[in-house]
């Protein structure tokens, strides 16, 4: 039965609820291969059905079977995640204690294992290795994911016989300069061959270089903690980021609902921590808020204002697209 197996540390924090404690399961690893894929997909194209159509081919829908399935080994074990588990802050960056939101939590550097297989005689699809890829890149797992919690680190991946993995799966980066050199190769890598004709903002996130900026800082830091805290206050908890009319860019909970364009994580290289930093444009309403000034209005500006300080205050590179015209 065809096979890869992954050992991953987690960087910071993992905010994952279970029945009675934090747990890492796998339909939550499954959602996030499926954004992912999305993202990768819909850089070539935003018809939402065939976006569907090439995400169920991979993972599975109501109507039909995954081809690629996923399992968790030893993380779903109540004593193995019963050891792991400590406290931390979903808010580190607030100066006052009791607004850090401590939680439970599996702690920063837990040792965990994935297993990923497909039906005898059935290859592994190109999606899924591209999904994967962006993921482990760029992507987080649990609460607070896009604000530099429950970062992956992949300490090896395995294959069976006659499956064939990316190569950069078989060297995992374990320092700051070949995680960027990879990050750029992979990036260009999912798009390579396809028609990437200029589109206007698509109703879903997506990895098209008109639609994204992906930046990788090049300042290391002693703790993710400290990069949390670096970036949200000391960069987003300050003017112009501050403005109620610019400040609901970064997601949004009243007057509905809204994930962050921002999707902020950090990785581990060489004891030193460094932050990750990716924008996706779509579509976007302005909250129904009493808190939302009649002024606001959808400013993706505000969005390279941050890249732009990222880059400057982090040492930051682009490693994929550049400011959203």
């Amino acid at each position: 039965m065809p096979r890869v197996t992954f050992y991953f540390n987690n960087v910071g924090a993992l905010f994952l609820n279970g029945a009675t404690s934090p747990e890492l399961r796998a339909p939550s690893i499954r959602g996030q291969l499926r954004y992912w894929l999305r993202a990768v997909v819909g850089a070539e194209n935003t018809n939402l059905k065939q976006v569907w159509e090439r995400e169920c081919a991979v993972f599975g829908s109501t109507g039909q079977g995954s081809t690629v399935t996923v399992r968790m080994l030893r993380a779903e074990k109540a004593d193995f995640v019963a050891d792991r588990v400590g406290e931390a802050y979903m808010l580190p960056h607030r100066s006052d204690p009791r607004k850090q939101s401590p939680a439970p939590a599996i702690e920063d550097g837990t040792e965990f294992q994935i297993d990923a297989l497909t039906r005898p005689g059935i290859p592994f699809p190109a999606d899924f290795f591209n999904a994967v890829s962006t993921w482990l890149l760029l992507g987080g797992l649990g609460k607070r994911s896009r604000r530099m919690m429950g970062g992956l680190q992949v300490a090896e991946i395995q294959s069976s016989e006659g499956v064939s993995i990316p190569e950069w799966w078989g060297n995992a980066p374990a320092e700051i300069a070949p995680f960027i050199r990879i990050t750029k190769a992979q990036l260009a890598a999912n798009l390579a061959g396809k028609n990437l004709s200029p589109i206007p903002p698509p109703a879903f996130p997506v990895l098209h270089p008109d639609h994204a900026w992906v930046v990788v800082g090049q300042q290391g830091f002693d703790s993710a903690e400290e990069v949390n805290r670096r970036v949200f206050r000391d960069v987003l908890r300050k003017p112009p980021f501050t403005d109620p009319a610019k400040e609901f860019m970064f997601g949004y909970a009243r007057g509905g609902r809204r994930a962050s364009p921002l999707i902020a994580q950090v990785r581990y290289f060489d004891e030193q921590f460094y932050p990750v930093f990716t924008v996706m444009r779509s579509a976007m309403n302005v909250p129904r808020s009493p808190d939302t000034p009649p002024s606001a209005r959808v400013d993706w500006d505000v969005l390279n204002d941050f890249m732009t300080k990222a880059m400057a205050g982090f040492k930051g590179v682009t490693v994929f697209g550049g400011p959203l015209k």
